[in-house]
């Protein structure tokens, strides 16, 4: 075509030497920085696509996006068990039905860690908490767990929350893991699912796990159709 003026590519490296972000916090910078000078051109959030490697990246770029209130379309990535601090929440109402679920245990250090709530080498904060599969298997993990829990601020009383209904015990969580203190829609999506849970079903936490299982981790959050949002897709679905 005669007045095409051809296009535009650039390629930014990360250099972890150089950095103490991660490779997801350096990738969401960058994405976050040209939204931005898109936007100050003229652009609309309509008119912007962000293709990622996999589901768990739209994951990741899609929750940020979101957490900057910057509207966002994507399939992969809305679903709200993709969201780390709603299954934050989900492994620790597994904790207090079964105080020994190392699953849940490894998924709350995992997310602690990530956020740079605990310190040190991750083996280590495994070895601390009493679930490295070297632990002698007559100690009291799950009491250990819980205590080295509380002396980092993060209190989980179970006799306590156990008597809170599904839709407090939620909100309790929240509180204290500080999830409140930034907007998430996840969490809010996550709230408005477990009050429809316990209006229509029953008040019994076991139950409610066993539906987040079959069920609940697939719902999405609602975006308006039409909506001046960014898309954010995988390589593969762009195809």
């Amino acid at each position: 075509v005669a007045d095409n003026k051809g296009g535009f590519i650039q390629i930014t490296f990360f250099d972890p030497g150089i950095s103490d972000q991660t490779n997801d916090e350096f990738n969401f910078e960058q994405v976050s920085r040209t939204i931005s000078e898109l936007i100050s051109e003229g652009f609309k959030f309509k008119d912007i696509a962000i293709l990622c490697r996999n589901n768990k990246n739209a994951s990741f770029i899609s929750q940020e996006l979101l957490k900057k209130n910057i509207p966002v379309i994507s399939s992969e990535s809305l679903q709200l068990g993709s969201s780390s601090e709603v299954r934050l929440l989900i492994a620790s109402m597994r904790l207090l039905v079964n105080p020994e679920d190392k699953i849940a245990q490894v998924e709350i250090i995992n997310y602690l860690f990530s956020r740079g709530l605990l310190q040190g080498n991750l083996h280590e904060q495994l070895m601390a908490f009493g679930i490295s599969s070297h632990l002698d298997e007559t100690s009291d993990g799950h009491r250990d767990f819980f205590k080295i829990l509380a002396q980092h601020n993060f209190g989980l009383d179970i006799y306590r929350l156990k008597n809170y209904t599904i839709y407090d015990l939620a909100e309790e969580l929240i509180r204290i893991f500080g999830l409140h203190k930034q907007a998430d829609p996840y969490l809010q999506f996550f709230l408005d699912a477990v009050l429809k849970f316990t209006k229509e079903q029953n008040e019994e936490l076991a139950d409610f796990l066993e539906w987040w299982d079959n069920k609940g981790f697939k719902l999405s959050i609602v975006v308006p159709v039409g909506i001046n949002a960014v898309h954010v897709m995988t390589i593969h679905k762009a195809k």
